[in-house]
């Protein structure tokens, strides 16, 4: 039996992909991300938003966006570090509402018996989640 060199090339070009999608994909396993990959995947969008940000966190958002009527507001943040991904999270997610320190309303998060001076309780959510609006 006679092996030509094109039957040599295809068996080494076969070799290397098999190889190369094994380098590829083993970091995956390795990790146990395919166990949230399926999470995902079997998710609706607002699932794989929760998902993401961490279901507290998103569900606190959600009740701040959905309990202020007004499209465009300003807001501050206390519970969440200034320079936290949480927080840049949280921006995004209520724009066209903008961050500011001197704002209409404070969102409370994981703080409990937090109190500003010119602010009275707009809606709780839960002990240690809640809004604060500017009293005029």
């Amino acid at each position: 039996m006679k092996i030509n060199k094109l039957m040599i090339l295809r068996i080494i070009l076969v070799v290397w992909i098999a190889i190369w999608l094994l380098y590829l994909i083993r970091p995956y396993f390795k990790r146990d991300l395919i166990g949230e990959y399926r999470t995902l995947i079997s998710r609706p969008l607002e699932g794989k938003r929760s998902f993401a940000t961490g279901d507290e966190l998103y569900g606190f958002m959600t009740d701040c966006r959905d309990s202020i009527t007004e499209e465009r507001f300003t807001f501050s943040v206390a519970g969440l570090d200034d320079d936290a991904l949480a927080r840049c999270r949280l921006a995004y997610y209520l724009y066209p509402a903008v961050s500011i320190d001197d704002a209409e309303y404070v969102f409370v998060f994981k703080k409990p018996n937090y109190k500003v001076d010119g602010y009275s309780i707009f809606k709780g959510f839960s002990r240690d989640k809640y809004i604060l609006k500017k009293v005029k």
